[in-house]
């Protein structure tokens, strides 16, 4: 009796969870989408033994197919302090919070008021927030959102690419997956010396190592292929396509 309605809690989200450096997704758009972002993240080598657990009230028992890649569940609002506490947002690393509908606006209304409550528990939270408007991406980012994705803007995008018979939604599908044999990553570059190093002279370096630079991302401006001559930083994130998935790169110049 006891395990049945141990189990029972469980389902219904009625459970606390004490883990540390867990993921922790907010909302439900819907259960292919859940899962899909579930998969996902656990095909990261570097997330596959970490804790995942969903927090909503758009929901009143965990879906089987959540339940199979082993997600936890809180039912409750993300908005309510009782429930973050329950689902341990104090000692959490990571937050990919879902718009509630992504064919309604207001949906980014209630994603600030989750932002909000967020930083309140713990302002060292990495958030991933999805916007259905890009007029509220600023929004996010000044409300404690690490990054701020709209979806519809990247669809606009490809939609006009499409356009000119430019299929290159596999391309980036293939990019962006950790499914796939090699992926985009950022990776912090750390220079040291007096010398100086060039974008030609590290993507050689790189290149024999089977890493592909394309560009750099500095004081939040990106430089997709800036130019054989164009000198490097320290401190400067480097954009690769690799298999290896470099955490950082390191040179002496």
């Amino acid at each position: 009796t006891y395990l049945i309605e141990e189990k029972h809690k469980e389902i219904r989200g009625m459970n606390d969870f004490n883990f540390a450096g867990h993921i922790v997704l907010i909302n439900y758009p819907g259960e292919a989408k859940v899962v899909e972002m579930v998969d996902e993240l656990k095909h990261d080598k570097h997330l596959e033994a970490l804790e995942f657990v969903l927090l909503t009230d758009q929901v009143d028992e965990l879906p089987e197919t959540l339940a199979r890649l082993h997600v936890h569940f809180v039912k409750g609002s993300p908005i309510n302090e009782e429930a973050l506490d329950r689902a341990n947002l104090r000692k959490a690393a990571d937050v990919i919070l879902f718009a509630r509908d992504e064919r309604d606006e207001n949906s980014d209304s209630f994603n600030l008021g989750v932002l909000v409550a967020l930083q309140s528990i713990n302002t060292k939270l990495t958030i991933v927030v999805e916007c259905v408007s890009p007029l509220h991406k600023d929004l996010m980012l000044k409300a404690g959102a690490s990054t701020a994705i709209c979806v519809t803007e990247l669809t606009t995008q490809l939609l006009a690419q499409a356009r000119e018979g430019l299929q290159i939604q596999q391309l980036f599908n293939d990019l962006a997956s950790n499914r796939t044999p090699q992926q985009v990553d950022a990776v912090p570059l750390s220079l040291s010396g007096d010398g100086t190093m060039t974008f030609e002279a590290l993507a050689a370096d790189l290149s024999a190592r089977s890493v592909l630079l394309i560009g750099i991302r500095r004081s939040a401006v990106q430089h997709l292929n800036p130019g054989a001559g164009f000198e490097l930083r320290d401190g400067d994130d480097l954009f690769v396509i690799s298999s290896s998935r470099p955490t950082s790169v390191t040179r002496t110049v």
